[in-house]
């Protein structure tokens, strides 16, 4: 049937194409917006004002990575980040990768989930059990992520870009407590070890290889080299938010006191007041702002997760999507069930899941580029 690509669901039902921009949006929501929240204390705590050199290296090796594993899934036609293992790698082998880089990405997003909802709990509602914010995101990312490709695209597409402009409106209001200029200046000697220890710890951020390569092949690309800029364009543009964060917090709180606080960002805002409207505080908008990206990002992340596991099925149309994503959710939920304190949980992400991410992108994407590469010389050769 040519409605069906390497065997599973019908992606004429399930993968409509989208435009590039929907692409763009998605892949955005996708990489840094579920750890954004507590940005940047770690790296600031551990790196100091050189955690500027980790984030530049961070960003680039990101937009290398995620070009190439973008560029591998579209010369290759595959519809899914398992389909794409399929084409380029020995069954034995797949059972052991896919596995693991499904495990670690769960992982990744159960933990941020949970210090999310740690920090709702935190700020705003310490009465309230944490699960009711964890379920209550959870329920939320599980409805969108559920929908057609289309579907999950347009939700993004139109609730992302208010997200970032209320982000922005708020950061141009927190302007007037800057005061730490010279904490934005870089030292003049160049460490290793903090350096390397803070690309590694935050990585995390960057947690979406199943997306890129689930949707790189559903785009309507103008032009083959479109893939390249618009990814590369996509992640250097989120490493410009990242960097607006950072230093934010530090020119507003001083690089003391951010390498102190858990949740840095929140505070800033919330010093942010407008006696005109007998406004005070924008720390529950940008909550708010927050809670509606981590509905988007979970649900791109459980989306493209649960199609390339259910595409190993066969059902009627999308029969057995709901109990995968069900199950994908109830593994977020119960990691955060075993956490037993919020300590626990930032060194969990931070020291071992987040190294575990990076070292399985760098072993694996290259080459898996590499190899498709190969394969679409010999096919144009076997054309001319």
């Amino acid at each position: 049937n040519p409605a069906h690509l390497n065997g599973g669901e019908l992606v004429r039902t399930v993968a409509e194409p989208i435009s590039q921009s929907q692409y763009g949006w998605m892949l955005g929501i996708s990489v840094v917006a579920g750890g954004a929240y507590f940005w940047p204390q770690f790296l600031i705590r551990y790196a100091g004002t050189q955690g500027l050199y980790s984030l530049a290296t961070v960003v680039f090796l990101a937009m290398t990575l995620q070009a190439m594993e973008a560029w591998t899934a579209y010369a290759l036609g595959t519809p899914t980040f398992l389909a794409l293992l399929e084409r380029l790698m020995p069954a034995a082998l797949i059972m052991l990768v896919y596995p693991v880089r499904t495990v670690v990405g769960l992982f990744v997003d159960g933990l941020v989930l949970l210090l999310y909802g740690l920090m709702m709990q935190s700020f705003f509602y310490p009465m309230t059990p944490l699960y009711v914010f964890v379920a209550a995101i959870l329920a939320a990312a599980v409805w969108l992520a559920v929908r057609t490709l289309s579907a999950v695209a347009r939700s993004v597409q139109f609730w992302f870009p208010i997200i970032l402009a209320l982000l922005v409106i708020a950061t141009l209001l927190s302007m007037g407590h800057f005061r730490f200029y010279a904490a934005l200046i870089p030292p003049a000697r160049f460490y290793v070890s903090p350096w390397l220890n803070t690309v590694v710890g935050i990585w995390y951020l960057y947690n979406n290889a199943n997306v890129v390569a689930t949707l790189a092949s559903h785009v309507n690309w103008t032009r083959p080299r479109s893939v390249w800029t618009t990814t590369m364009g996509v992640i250097f543009g989120q490493g410009i938010v990242l960097f607006i964060l950072y230093g934010v917090a530090l020119v507003v709180l001083g690089p003391d006191a951010v390498s102190c606080l858990y949740w840095p960002v929140a505070y800033v805002y919330g010093l942010v007041a407008i006696p005109a409207f007998f406004f005070k505080g924008l720390g529950l908008v940008i909550i708010l702002v927050w809670t509606s990206a981590m509905v988007l990002y979970l649900a791109v992340h459980l989306f493209a997760t649960s199609w390339s596991i259910s595409s190993q099925f066969n059902p009627p149309d999308g029969a057995v999507r709901w109990p995968v994503v069900l199950g994908l959710a109830a593994v977020m939920l119960a990691i955060g069930i075993f956490m037993p304190s919020i300590v626990a949980a930032r060194h969990m992400l931070v020291d071992w899941v987040s190294p575990a991410a990076l070292l399985v992108d760098v072993v694996l994407i290259p080459p898996l580029w590499l190899a498709a590469w190969i394969q679409v010389r010999r096919r144009d050769r076997k054309v001319v």
